[in-house]
């Protein structure tokens, strides 16, 4: 064994010599070797003579920077991101349905109520504007509680993985999330609405 380290998930880690790991892999042979310059020693230069020598012997295989390796394991873990994407969309398409089923059920059980306001003057407008103003305050809860027990929940495992206090934040994602909630807030409130108020105001308070 070569090293151990700490690890605060609980999963027994280690670091092995490549020659120990190398008879148990489909193919042994390494994705990435890292190479640390000397002070003073000129990069380019360097990844120009060790490209060139990669040519002879690993057509395909070449050097790069730190910052060029860092953008391939970026672009190399955004590969599957398309799965990521598709379960969030799966559970909140789940989620936002049965959301807007409960509004318009909530919203339907308040014929009688939309028929009093009317046969005392209200407007249809009025009660379709006292309705948006609710449902925006419904989903602004919404977003409040969700934001603030997701932010809870990403920092705790941000900080079971790295160690440190930090929180991702994706602004275009979370944008989209928000206006879907207020979009399904306004669907299940607006929508049945305005299907309960086309019936007959005497004949809904019977």
């Amino acid at each position: 064994m070569s090293t151990t380290y700490r690890d605060p998930m609980g999963v027994s880690d280690m670091i092995v010599p490549l020659s120990m790991l190398a008879p148990h892999l489909l193919e042994p042979f390494a994705t990435a070797v890292y190479v640390a310059f000397e002070p003073g020693a000129d990069q380019d230069a360097t990844l120009a003579a060790i490209n060139d020598e990669l040519a002879a012997v690993a057509p395909g295989a070449h050097a790069t920077d730190r910052d060029g390796h860092l953008a391939q394991v970026a672009t190399q873990a955004g590969e599957d991101e398309w799965i990521i994407l598709m379960v969030v969309a799966i559970l909140g398409g789940y989620a936002g349905v049965s959301a807007i089923n409960v509004l318009i059920g909530s919203t339907m059980s308040r014929r009688r109520e939309f028929a009093l306001l009317r046969l005392a003057g209200a407007r249809g407008s009025q009660i379709a504007g006292a309705l948006l103003v609710e449902c925006l305050l419904v989903a602004t809860t919404a977003v409040i509680a969700g934001s603030a027990i997701a932010a809870v929940t990403m920092v705790a495992y941000g900080y079971l993985l790295t160690d440190t206090i930090w929180l991702p934040f994706t602004g275009a994602t979370f944008l989209v999330i928000v206006a879907c909630a207020y979009l399904a807030a306004a669907i299940g409130t607006l929508a049945p609405a305005r299907t309960a108020m086309k019936a007959d105001a005497l004949e809904a308070v019977r």
